[in-house]
């Protein structure tokens, strides 16, 4: 039996999934400098993490910022998602302070692009990449800065014939446009009951995951948490 061992994370990261949630952030070091990032997931085969599986001792439910103890059993790497760890599901986790907005420039990365460029979803902007592509890569979490926009418009679907309300994120990273699909779940609601349009919300910290690799072939960049100054 593996042995438990306690990560303690700055959440920056809660989005929606199927079947769960993607929770992820970076290790608060002992002298109190960001480390590497971890994603908890859990053993089902599509790993998301249930509601009650990251349920703090008294209830509450991690929030952007958080500085949480997550319990975890050892590293579980997929691929390119080499910040995976399996979670130990018979232990609460712990919300053990916070972090503030204004300390964000220090957890920030500075990739020189998100990953591999040059494809595109029929709606996005380099936001999926091959799966040749992504074997290469070793990671699949960052926490940019970024002049954001959200857009709001109806997709309509010809296999089932109906239509749907998406959410998209858009912004220019050294010198190329993303606009990808919008997972955080708060802003992802919130702006579906908005009019179709484009809403800009200026200067964000917006954290980008590359999604495991779907039955089509590809692996999907996702703005999976936005945090205003």
């Amino acid at each position: 039996m593996p042995a438990v061992t306690v990560k303690r994370l700055v959440c920056l990261a809660n989005s929606r999934m199927p079947g769960g949630s993607c929770v992820a952030g970076r290790i608060l070091e002992s002298h109190g400098r960001p480390g590497p990032w971890v994603r908890p997931v859990s053993g089902r085969e599509n790993e998301g993490v249930a509601p009650r599986a990251s349920r703090y001792v008294d209830g509450g439910t991690p929030s952007l910022l958080d500085v949480m103890d997550v319990p975890v059993l050892n590293a579980l790497p997929r691929g390119h998602q080499q910040e995976n760890w399996l979670l130990d599901l018979n232990r609460r986790w712990a919300k053990m302070g916070s972090v503030r907005v204004a300390d964000l420039p220090e957890w920030t990365d500075e990739p020189e692009t998100l990953w591999v460029n040059g494809c595109k979803t029929s709606q996005g902007q380099n936001d999926k990449v091959k799966a040749s592509d992504a074997e290469s890569l070793g990671n699949s979490l960052c926490l940019i800065k970024v002049d954001l926009a959200i857009c709001v418009f109806d997709q309509y679907n010809s296999w089932t014939r109906s239509t749907r309300r998406r959410t998209q994120a858009r912004f220019r990273y050294r010198g190329t446009d993303y606009w990808m699909w919008l997972t955080d779940p708060g802003y992802e609601v919130a702006y579906k009951q908005r009019s179709e349009g484009t809403y800009r919300l200026g200067e964000c910290y917006v954290t980008v995951s590359l999604s495991g690799v779907n039955d089509d072939g590809y692996a999907y960049k996702l703005a999976a948490a936005i945090i205003e100054p």
